[in-house]
């Protein structure tokens, strides 16, 4: 726990006291708070780290039939290189300190804390979710034009 309550240092860019909750509750209930918190990945807040369609080319496939094989994981660790994680942290952050229902900031945290500690950036599934709306975010950009 404590290894993870310093995680939030680096990259917090919010004072601890304006997170309006106690980290060491999220950390102790981690699983609860991360059921259905792939569901963050849809919120307008994280279009910034949404993926971009030549990032997406190579999982279409995959992303209409809702399942991943070990090449498409390996891939997706391509792209998140050290920048892009640190950008889906960084926005995670600000969900966690700005997001007015305490839920929602606490899945944010909860995400924050497992994403590649307890489950793989690849196999997350708010990485995942994220993959998946940035794909329908093309598609409707797309059928637009």
């Amino acid at each position: 726990m404590h290894q993870a309550l310093q995680k939030i240092k680096p990259f917090n860019p919010y004072p601890a006291a304006e997170i309006p909750f106690c980290p060491e509750e999220v950390i102790a209930n981690l699983p609860y708070y991360l059921e259905k918190a792939d569901l963050l990945a849809e919120l307008p807040q994280l279009l910034p780290v949404y993926f971009t369609a030549d990032e997406l080319q190579h999982f279409s496939g995959s992303l209409h039939i809702h399942k991943f094989t070990p090449e498409d994981e390996v891939r997706l660790e391509k792209i998140l290189n050290l920048l892009r994680k640190r950008e889906i942290l960084r926005e995670l952050l600000r969900l966690v300190a700005t997001f007015p229902m305490i839920l929602k900031a606490k899945q944010a945290l909860a995400v924050y804390f497992s994403l590649g500690e307890v489950i793989p950036w690849a196999k997350h599934p708010f990485i995942r979710r994220l993959l998946a709306v940035s794909h329908q975010e093309i598609q409707v950009l797309l059928a637009k034009k």
